[in-house]
């Protein structure tokens, strides 16, 4: 190996970025992680989930359902249905506090529904 692929070489090494994080919702035992994409994981637990709010965002050409998690520790997250694993998350979610079939109807637009409310 000549002396400038060996330089170029260690220098990739040096200067390479690990590739962003992938966005997503995976589900934990007790909650779920948050992956935004490039950002810093942020984890959620069932049992420190103090209220949750739902209701849809119209997108340019349809509706997304969103859900708006706030936690005893004043964490707030926004999640919605076009990020991957929010369907899995969400069924997770209300088996989790065994909320009532009416809790898992969808909101109408401009309405926004308080799902669970642990205050």
């Amino acid at each position: 190996m000549s002396w400038s692929s060996f330089a170029f070489l260690a220098l990739s090494k040096v200067t390479s970025h690990p590739p962003p994080a992938v966005e997503g919702i995976t589900l934990e035992a007790d909650g779920c992680r948050y992956q935004p994409a490039g950002g810093a994981p942020c984890v959620i637990r069932w049992s420190e989930v103090e209220r949750v709010s739902t209701y849809c965002v119209t997108l340019f050409s349809h509706e997304a359902l969103c859900l708006d998690f706030e936690t005893q520790a004043g964490l707030r997250l926004s999640l919605n249905e076009e990020q991957p694993g929010f369907e899995a998350m969400r069924e997770a979610f209300f088996q989790a506090l065994a909320l009532p079939p009416a809790a898992r109807t969808d909101p109408v637009a401009g309405e926004i529904k308080v799902v669970f409310d642990r205050r």
